[in-house]
């Protein structure tokens, strides 16, 4: 008798231990792959909501005071300034779980007895909510009617009634008249009181070229934020880094708990194969 008809013949005589072995392999294999496939998913999930809440880490001077640049004050110091090779510096660090940077300009004015926030932004590269469901539109699309070498401004929606202004209309800003090109729809933050301007525009207009005054950071990595905030903080001179710990230190927490439930559970499976 040779080698396979032994086998053949020891397979067929435990043939029900043979096929229970065989499910059992084939279960096992497969809760392996779904759990792992849902820990992805969960992770994907995650991230995309990470990235629609927005930056986490906001770069702003060393000397700009706090309570001034949170509260839009119009006397906001014009020489509180960040280079803007400091976004580039940051950029080409490719620090890892740093998602995405953007770079803006902020110049609070008060017209009549409004408070106005300008803010000159790159659209093309603004930190903005993923539009995932279909037939969503992206409320911020209107934003890349903004070019660098137009005085087209976007509202948000509070001004819209604020300042009575429409699709169209000009008013009176700092001594120049600009176009409203679109309005955001509403947001329910502070973007419904800015005065969207392409950043080169604004950086020309108010003789601040190559200048920002806010970086914003979205950080998804499992590094202790503020680890990473005094890194950059090293790495960009005469700069303070504002973070919004509890946020962060929840979206990691989720994220590392998605990853520890996944591998109890493909502890269990393997011991109980």
């Amino acid at each position: 008798m040779n080698l396979w008809k032994l086998v053949l013949k020891e397979a067929w005589q435990g043939r029900w231990r043979l096929v229970s072995s065989i499910v059992a392999v084939v279960l096992a294999t497969g809760l392996i792959v779904a759990i792992q496939s849902l820990n992805f998913s969960s992770r994907q999930a995650m991230h995309v909501y990470m990235k629609n809440l927005g930056a986490n880490m906001i770069v702003i001077p060393a000397e700009l005071d706090l309570f001034a640049y949170f509260s839009a004050d119009p006397e906001l110091p014009s020489s509180a300034n960040i280079p803007e090779s400091h976004f580039f510096r940051l950029f080409e660090a490719r620090i890892e779980g740093i998602e995405g940077i953007d770079s803006r300009l902020i110049v609070p004015l008060q017209i009549g007895e409004s408070r106005i926030i300008l803010t000159g932004v790159l659209p093309d590269r603004m930190l903005r909510p993923e539009v995932k469901q279909i037939g969503e539109q992206d409320p911020w699309k209107v934003l890349t009617l903004l070019a660098p070498d137009s005085d087209g401004a976007v509202l948000g929606a509070e001004l819209k009634g604020i300042l009575n202004k429409e699709v169209g209309s000009t008013m009176r800003v700092s001594g120049r008249e600009i176009k409203v090109v679109g309005i955001l729809p509403q947001q329910g933050t502070i973007d419904d009181l800015r005065v969207y301007i392409h950043l080169r525009f604004l950086q020309r207009w108010f003789e601040r070229p190559f200048s920002l005054n806010e970086i914003r950071i979205l950080y998804t990595g499992n590094e202790i934020l503020d680890r990473v905030a005094s890194g950059i903080e090293g790495m960009l001179e005469n700069t303070r880094v504002v973070t919004h710990r509890r946020m962060a230190k929840k979206q990691i927490q989720t994220m590392d708990s998605i990853s520890s439930y996944a591998l109890m559970l493909l502890a269990v499976i393997l011991a109980l194969g």
